[in-house]
């Protein structure tokens, strides 16, 4: 009789590229809670349901931002999702349902201004929006309009898709809405894949995942270059800390380290598929190249990536070739932009720090809120990383996650510096911090329990909080869109359209047909009579949104961009046009 052939089990490509979890202590299992197993999915529903119910007066925003308007039934509705998650977690594993869990709390922490506001925050994200619609009517990349469209990679994709798709002037705005809680999804996980790989374990890459959803209250996950970025560097982690990662052969003599896997096709694939990453970040974004830089530098001089200087060199050429060729205008004609403050680290940090500490009382309060949240988040991720290494002898992920932080003595980056580096960071110090808390569960379960369940709703409300405080003059209207595509497509080619204030959702269209951007002024509303005067436009306007600017960051009183608008009008230059309550629209007299 024939013996049956042991058979091995069937692993696909995609299985070979994701990186196996290591082993970690073994922890005891908690007893089963079967009876109470529909509880915690049952609780994220309701909870989820309370804040799609929600709605908030935008009008009665102040420096507080949306927490000061967000309504009861979303906290209640955020609390409820966050608790449901922190329950399942200390029970038995499912993963089905903890993804789930994920989904949800991506949606009341990055989410909640999507549910909740009728429509996308941000007026650079509807900036891009422009820029993506010039592409597609045109057919090619206007030149001398802004910097950014050197690195055009994310706009040109998402034109060539607008033009496939047939989409109109509107047919977008709908996806710049719900971006943000679906780019943070993405990126939570692949923390989670990072985790799996550096922690092990089978609750504690969930709960890595999650503490990285409560960090991202810096706000890049909107439409835009840096989000899309993020993504590719996320997909170079993976395969980094993958099929890349090496090992040392037992006995070896010097030290020698081959990959993890011993399938060369996949080593091959993985190389492949970070070289198209990289190569897509160097057409699509200026600085996130370079911290993957300085980050993959740390792991190659530790000898953790198989390939890695060939991954640097590579890197390097992307980006050095499109510079020099796709980037002409950039280093032709605005070097001095990316020049700019190199060496000056005192006045990185004061464009980047000091000088954001401005505002009402409300302002003030979210702000500091930040940085605490940042600096507990770097201390905690200190005390996780020593623990880490005590486990694995590992000392190298601290260092990669504060690598970025050179960028510093580099570039003040428009005064974001430290949001990038606290960005690129905030994968790895998520990652260690849940091992600082994965050793306080274990050494005190029954109290430590329940602090975790509790830190976990309390950092969702802290990053609800601290994200939406600028709602009251980020967070644009439908009505403010629809007003200015229709002052701008009413203005004659060639011509120049300003708003009072930078806030507006200038060149959300005619994107190169039409001026929007002052010469001389940084806004009109810095002196509105000289400003107007000296810069000559067309046409001015002011929002709603510009006035409660005014208000919540430079102290002025509400109703100044009316005052303002007035004076201009006195100088017999301009007329009022349009005034609907809300909006105003300036036209040049002669």
């Amino acid at each position: 009789m024939a013996t049956a052939t042991p058979t091995r089990p069937l692993v696909t490509p995609i299985g070979l590229l994701l990186p196996a979890p290591i082993p970690a202590r073994p922890t005891p299992p908690p007893a089963p809670r079967r009876r109470l197993a529909p509880t915690a999915p049952v609780a994220a529903l309701v909870g989820v349901g309370l804040l799609a119910v929600s709605h908030v007066d935008q009008d009665a925003m102040a420096g507080l931002g949306l927490a000061g308007v967000l309504p009861v039934t979303a906290w209640a509705g955020i609390v409820l999702v966050a608790l449901a998650a922190g329950v399942e977690l200390l029970g038995p594993a499912r993963p089905r349902v903890l993804a789930a869990l994920t989904a949800g709390l991506a949606l009341v922490t990055s989410g909640v201004a999507s549910v909740v506001e009728p429509g996308a925050r941000m007026a650079v994200a509807w900036l891009h929006l422009g820029f993506i619609q010039a592409i597609a009517a045109d057919g090619r990349v206007p030149t001398g309009v802004d910097s950014r469209f050197s690195w055009a990679g994310f706009f040109s994709q998402w034109a060539f898709l607008s033009d496939a798709a047939g989409a109109g002037t509107t047919d977008l705005d709908a996806v710049l809405r719900w971006t943000p809680p679906v780019v943070a999804l993405v990126w939570s996980l692949a923390v989670l894949v990072l985790a799996r790989r550096l922690l092990g374990g089978t609750r504690a890459p969930w709960a890595a995942a999650w503490l990285f959803l409560g960090l991202n209250w810096i706000e890049q996950d909107y439409f835009s270059p840096q989000a899309t970025a993020m993504l590719l560097v996320g997909v170079v982690w993976v395969l980094v800390l993958g099929p890349l990662a090496t090992r040392r052969v037992p006995g070896s003599r010097w030290r020698v380290r081959h990959p993890r896997t011993t399938d060369p096709g996949v080593v091959v694939s993985a190389w492949a598929l970070i070289a198209l990453c990289l190569a897509a970040l160097a057409v699509s974004h200026q600085l996130t190249p370079f911290a993957l830089f300085v980050q993959l530098a740390v792991l190659v001089a530790a000898g953790r990536v198989y390939g890695g200087r060939g991954l640097l060199v590579f890197l390097v050429v992307a980006v050095a070739a499109w510079v020099v060729l796709g980037g002409r205008e950039f280093w032709l004609n605005q070097l001095a932009l990316a020049t700019g403050g190199v060496g000056d680290a005192g006045g990185s940090m004061a464009v980047a720090l000091a000088d954001r500490l401005v505002g009402d009382l409300g302002q003030l309060g979210v702000k500091i809120a930040r940085v605490a949240l940042a600096g507990a988040a770097v201390a905690l991720a200190g005390v996780g990383a020593l623990l880490l290494r005590r486990r694995t002898g590992a000392l190298v992920w601290l260092p990669v996650a504060l690598a970025p932080a050179g960028l510093v003595l580099v570039q003040s980056y428009g005064g974001e510096v430290l949001l990038r580096v606290l960005l690129y960071g905030a994968p790895f110090l998520a990652v260690l911090g849940t091992e600082a808390l994965r050793a306080a569960y274990r050494r005190r379960r029954s109290v430590t329990g329940v602090v975790l369940v509790a830190g976990l709703a309390l950092l969702a409300c802290a990053c609800v909080t601290v994200r939406g405080g600028n709602d009251a003059y980020t967070a644009l209207r439908p009505s403010e869109i629809a007003f200015t595509r229709a002052v701008l497509d009413g203005a004659p080619a060639g011509s120049t359209v300003l708003p009072l204030s930078s806030t507006a959702p200038t060149q959300v269209a005619r994107v190169g047909t039409v001026t929007q951007t002052p010469r001389v002024c940084d806004q009109i509303s810095d002196d509105p009579v000289r400003c107007a005067l000296v810069e000559d436009p067309a046409a001015i306007f002011s929002l709603p949104t510009m006035d409660a600017e005014g208000v919540v960051l430079d102290g002025r009183s509400p109703g100044w961009s009316r005052q303002a608008l007035a004076a201009i009008v006195a100088t017999g230059h301009y007329r009022v046009a349009v005034d609907d309550g809300l909006a105003v629209l300036l036209v040049r007299t002669s």
